[in-house]
């Protein structure tokens, strides 16, 4: 996967890219100005707002939706991006063995991540896929790269899997 994507990466993908990240840009000036003017004084959790607009940013330029984050907090993108970044003292134990050891994660097939989070990103990716082949939709984005690749879509699908 890292040599199917890394080619997203580069200056000019980057460039095709912004106009996706500037429109979510937009998106989150709207919103504050908003709040702004229904309120004289208004106070800001930044780290929610960052997390609101990257939550954003990566929809639109890796899946190609819009989820709109500013307007809808609790829609399924958003819940589900939280659940697999929220990191519990269960989940760091989990992380830290995963690297150590290895072998032994094999042979009990621990999930490092919730198994319902990620079927649904899995699950966004194959139907997002589908959906642009079937109707012959191009992006500058990263499923685009996917599906413009040297890989069938059996390919794509048995590396996402």
């Amino acid at each position: 996967m890292r040599s199917t994507l890394s080619p997203v990466f580069t200056g000019s993908k980057m460039r095709q890219m912004f106009q996706l990240m500037n429109q979510v840009a937009k998106e989150a000036v709207s919103c504050l100005k908003q709040d702004e003017s229904s309120v004289q004084e208004t106070e800001l959790d930044m780290k929610d707002y960052c997390t609101q607009f990257t939550n954003d940013v990566i929809a639109s330029t890796a899946l190609g939706l819009q989820v709109s984050s500013f307007k809808d907090r609790e829609n399924t993108f958003y819940q589900m991006g939280k659940k697999l970044t929220k990191f519990s003292f269960l989940q760091n134990i989990k992380f830290m063995l995963f690297f150590a050891l290895k072998s032994l994660n094999k042979i009990l097939k621990v999930e490092l991540f919730d198994k319902k989070s990620t079927q649904y990103f899995v699950r966004l990716v194959l139907d997002a896929m589908k959906y642009r082949l079937e109707h012959n939709i191009t992006r500058p984005d990263m499923i685009n790269m996917l599906i413009s690749g040297n890989y069938t879509t059996y390919q794509i699908i048995n590396k996402i899997i």
